[in-house]
């Protein structure tokens, strides 16, 4: 009896699934979102399912059950309504004279256990299961309707692109002015973007993008081919060489199934499509540009299983994590993710939103582009061309009773001068800016108009990241700094790297030494000198050297850090990180 009243935490802990630090942060995260410590571990990346369920198990005589497939009769389903088997995530399995077999993902949950014995006058014996089988079970025998199972049947009947352009085939196009155009033969075109072999061929060409984890395709016409790249971890890769002759009908499948004019080939043109790979909606954002041999076509993929990434997988230090997990505490005040473009800012944003408390408060984006979907957000696409900005947008909103609001970026002094109010009269503002680091982006607020004092009320916290590539854990080894370097990177000396790694490169990692990205970060927290220093400071430098003072770590010195434990290669910090005196 010892066990049973014990914290899921000090399990954890005991069996070394998780730091003392790590589950600090899940406390601090639980305050705000109000879900079991269990599930917030396990959406901070900090453990798996499996090793819950381990943790339960290996110190509690309770028995595993998979819901997955189960069927369970409707007079058990009748002891407790549905609402609340979604909301508590459980599910009544059997009866066995008066007892009641509950499915629970927390069976440590004495409180839920005494209000399920209250409610049905039986006594409880709770299972422990996955959440995941606990709400497809609730889905399949209380009839739960989510969106997805509600267009199902449409999802069935497979109406892709190219089905619906079947459909609306008799479409009258107006007749171009241009000769050239004029000459087009529409049906022709059509008819060779359809061929068997065109259609195969840009399906492979998606799919493996897809699974080599790449972020974008380049489809670039030479004089005498077309070259295919993938930009994986980064860096553009030629992965094919096609035949001149098929560039105009690989051109026109893309252009099929991205719903662009098949007839425009002298002007950009923009358009997206979806694929279904591995059991997921995979997006794709597809634009064209004319070049001298021909229309270059780049696809932007965004792949939700690669982009909604919890915290602690992003390379982020624990403690940078708790100071962020306070930060989505309080009730109002701004917080900027800050760095180049392609530094990884709105997926840290989007792992952000993931932790909010979607029940109790009203969350709302505004993006340009929506990159993910966010389940329970409010998200709101900019567009420009018909004058719905960033701060139009943000207007409109600020009147939708928002608490939280993610500006996807402030790009112009209305934006910054909308989001400090909102900041400052009951709202958290979330949003990215484009600048070096944490400090640059005062001094950026105050360039875009903003008076620092405002600055110093409204701010709470600046991130700034980078990128860098990761080592293949397959094939590192120790490597030894060559002289050349410190000759050609003075400051060198001065970060004091003792020990260094490289990826001798192998069949894991395609010869390259790396495998994947991770991020380099800076956290600047407004502390009460700091909101003293920035109505008066001269310089960046006097609010860096208070900032370091107070604890503040540098993107260099994270980098440092992560060049020594053998995360990336110093070659890597010293081409993607600035470092300032």
């Amino acid at each position: 009896m010892a066990n049973k009243k014990r914290k899921l935490g000090e399990l954890l802990i005991e069996s070394g699934f998780v730091s003392d630090e790590q589950l600090m942060n899940a406390l601090a995260l639980q305050k705000k979102s109000g879900k079991m410590i269990g599930q917030t571990l396990i959406e901070l990346g900090y453990i798996s399912d499996s090793q819950l369920m381990e943790a339960f198990l290996k110190k509690f005589s309770i028995n595993y059950i998979d819901c997955s497939d189960l069927t369970v009769k409707e007079e058990y389903l009748k002891l407790l309504n549905m609402d609340m088997a979604v909301k508590k995530k459980i599910l009544p399995t059997n009866v066995s004279g008066n007892t009641l077999f509950l499915a629970m993902v927390n069976p440590l949950d004495y409180s839920t256990i005494d209000e399920v014995k209250f409610i049905t006058g039986r006594n409880i014996t709770p299972l422990l299961a996955t959440e995941s089988s606990i709400m497809k079970a609730i889905e399949k025998n209380y009839g739960y309707c989510s969106m997805e199972k509600i267009w199902n049947p449409l999802n069935e009947m497979h109406l892709d692109a190219d089905m619906q352009f079947n459909l609306d085939k008799n479409i009258e196009f107006n007749k171009p002015e241009d000769k050239e155009e004029i000459d087009i033969k529409i049906d022709e075109l059509y008819k060779i973007g359809e061929e068997p072999p065109i259609v195969k061929l840009v399906t492979l060409i998606l799919i493996n993008a897809v699974k080599s984890r790449a972020t974008d395709i380049h489809i670039e016409p030479r004089e005498k081919y077309v070259n295919v790249r993938y930009r994986i971890d980064g860096d553009l890769t030629t992965v094919l060489k096609i035949s001149k002759n098929l560039q105009a009908a690989i051109t026109s499948r893309i252009k099929i199934i991205s719903t662009m004019n098949i007839t425009i080939r002298r002007l950009p043109q923009d358009g997206r499509s979806t694929v279904r790979y591995e059991g997921r909606m995979i997006d794709l954002r597809v634009s064209t540009i004319p070049s001298s041999h021909g229309e270059t076509i780049v696809i932007r993929i965004l792949d939700s299983v690669m982009g909604l990434i919890p915290l602690s997988k992003l390379g982020m230090p624990d403690n940078i994590i708790r100071e962020l997990l306070e930060m989505l505490n309080k009730p109002q005040g701004m917080l900027f993710v800050t760095g180049p473009t392609g530094s990884g800012k709105t997926t840290t944003l989007y792992s952000l939103l993931t932790q909010l408390s979607l029940e109790s408060e009203s969350v709302v984006t505004i993006e340009d582009p929506i990159e993910y979907e966010l389940e329970n957000i409010k998200q709101v696409p900019v567009n420009e061309k018909i004058g719905f900005t960033f701060s139009a947008a943000l207007r409109s909103i600020l009147r939708q009773d928002p608490d939280v609001v993610m500006v996807g970026e402030v790009r112009d002094s209305d934006t910054a001068q909308i989001s400090t109010k909102a900041a400052l009269t009951g709202h958290l503002v979330l949003s990215s800016v484009h600048t070096n680091d944490t400090i640059a982006t005062i001094s950026r607020l105050r360039d875009l108009g903003i008076e620092p004092y405002l600055i110093s009320s409204a701010l709470n916290a600046i991130l700034a990241q980078r990128l860098v590539k990761k080592i293949c854990d397959k094939c590192r080894v120790e490597f030894e700094i060559p002289q050349y370097l410190y000759e050609n990177y003075p400051y060198l000396k001065k970060l004091n790297i003792g020990i260094s790694y490289k990826g001798k490169g192998c069949e894991e990692c395609g010869f390259t030494g790396y495998k994947g990205r991770v991020g380099v970060f800076e956290f600047l927290r407004i502390d009460s000198s700091l909101r003293k220093a920035i109505p008066k400071y001269n310089s960046d430098q006097d609010l860096c050297n208070l900032a370091r003072e107070n604890g503040m770590k540098t993107l260099i010195e994270d980098a440092c850090e992560k060049v020594e434990n053998g995360t990336t290669t110093l070659k890597e910090v010293l081409t993607k990180i600035h470092y300032y005196e």
